[in-house]
């Protein structure tokens, strides 16, 4: 067999040599990949009353057309962002593998991932940009499972990153928002429309908060605005509609006001009743706080109407006493008022209030919802029993509690004075069997996006299902 000579044995040495040099060479010069979307608005949800909501509290639990959590519409293109040096291909192999988790909107591993990259090549802008990308992903799902403080905490990372995202302010705004932070909401959301002014979005959170203050004239200025940049929002529409409504009726009317609440009235004739409502209302805050530990941050504004005034605004069912919907709406009927009957309501709408503070504004069933109010609203004293308990006691059929998730607003007179019934009876099993602040940490649970099922056996260490077959019996066996 030949050998080679030593000659060609060299050239062939040199040539290996060469190709894997230039091989090395591309591998170092191969540059970053890193996503560009195109952030634009995101696709708003839509206005939609609390599937939770009864006849007391059709109100919006979420700001009219919130963002949606930033989903991988995205996408990012392949671009140059310049050579590393020879000794770092790392920063290059986390870059890349952020990218792909990225893509597969695994968020908090991209975000990561980018970190470290960023840590080792702090000058390229592409890796900067890449990791605000990523924390703003990770803040949107965030916000979506009601992680509110860890959103906001990305959101601040990600515009500190990359200031000129509309997206990034618009979370952050909404976090502050979600947090009971309005001054610094409406400040961050007007940062978003100076870098876009065509964010519906940002107009309608800042019209909510707004709307929520009862400063109605700035309510509708952003809310027509962002109307205007979606017309196909119909739900906001008809919010909208209702707040000019509004406007109409309470131009001339004058207030009251406390620490925490601020009541509103026409005319100087039902200013004792004011004054009465206004004192009723501190024993509500009192007494409910009590019970939950809880009391709101923001003071809450309260408006008397006359009966026709009240149908007007709210277009509400006709046997409604009284809303709650970000405020406590109430016909007083006149300037004599049931004193016993108003404080029951007054009581009753307060509750709702505290249930919807504690739940964040989540989707609390009705019954839920509607049993805690019923159970306060006789005040400081022993809860009695409602009088349409009674069917319950003479065997009437009952409908499932998991039927009564929904509004009542549809229902009947005779249907929805069974509803109530079943409301309380079934709270009231659940505050005495397991105590008051049980029924808060199923609300509380529910602000963080727990399923309700799985909550509530949390909350009480027995399953929904087990629950719904045996307090009927429970309550029919219990004395009169």
């Amino acid at each position: 067999m030949n050998e080679p000579s030593p000659n060609k044995t060299g050239r062939f040495l040199i040539a290996a040599l060469g190709l894997l040099t230039a091989l090395f060479a591309g591998m170092i010069a191969r540059p970053l990949l890193f996503p560009q979307p195109e952030i634009g608005p995101s696709e708003p949800d839509r206005i939609s009353t609390a599937p939770g909501a009864g006849p007391d509290r059709d109100f919006l639990a979420y700001p009219p057309g919130h963002p949606a959590p930033h989903d991988a519409s995205v996408k990012p293109e392949r671009s140059q962002a310049g050579p590393v040096s020879d000794h770092d291909l790392l920063t290059v192999q986390l870059n890349d593998e952020g990218l792909a988790h990225y893509n597969r909107e695994e968020y908090a591993e991209a975000a990561d991932l980018f970190a470290k990259a960023y840590e080792r090549a702090p000058e390229n802008r592409a890796i900067q940009r890449n990791l605000a990308l990523a924390k703003g992903g990770l803040g949107w799902k965030q916000l979506d499972g009601r992680q509110y403080p860890d959103a906001l905490l990305n959101f601040q990372v990600a515009v500190r990153l990359a200031s000129d995202v509309p997206d990034f302010f618009v979370g952050e705004g909404l976090a502050y928002d979600r947090l009971n932070d309005p001054d610094r909401a409406v400040e961050t959301l007007k940062q978003a429309i100076q870098l876009d002014p065509k964010r519906p979005d940002a107009y309608k959170i800042i019209g909510k908060i707004y709307d929520q203050r009862d400063e109605i004239a700035m309510a509708i200025g952003y809310y027509e605005k962002g109307l205007e940049l979606d017309p196909s929002d119909q739900a906001l529409r008809q919010h909208l509609a209702q707040v000019r409504r509004e406007e109409e009726v309470q131009g001339h009317f004058q207030q009251e006001a406390s620490r925490a609440f601020t009541v509103k009235f026409e005319g100087r004739e039902e200013l004792e009743t004011a004054r009465r409502v206004l004192g009723d209302l501190e024993d509500a805050y009192r007494d409910v706080g009590q019970a939950l530990s809880y009391y709101p941050e923001e003071p809450i504004t309260v408006i008397l109407y006359t009966e026709r005034q009240f149908q007007d605004v709210t277009r509400t069912a006709s046997w409604s006493r009284g809303i709650y919907d970000g405020k406590i709406r109430v016909p007083v009927g006149g300037t004599d008022p049931n004193p016993a009957l108003l404080r029951k309501v007054l009581y009753h709408e307060y509750a709702h209030a505290v249930v919807h503070g504690l739940s964040r504004g989540a989707d609390v069933p009705t019954w839920l919802n509607e049993g805690v109010a019923v159970y306060f609203e006789n005040g400081s004293e022993s809860p009695g029993e409602p009088t349409p308990v009674r069917p319950i006691r003479s065997g009437t059929p009952l409908v499932p509690l998991s039927a009564l998730h929904g509004s009542f607003l549809q229902l009947s007179d005779a249907q929805a004075a069974l509803a109530y019934g079943e409301s309380y009876a079934a709270v009231k099993t659940l505050a005495d069997r397991y105590g008051l602040f049980r029924i808060r940490q199923l609300l509380e649970d529910l602000g963080r996006k727990k399923n309700f099922t799985e909550a509530f056996a949390d909350a009480f260490m027995v399953s929904y299902e087990a629950f719904q077959s045996d307090w009927p019996q429970a309550v029919r066996g219990a004395n009169p």
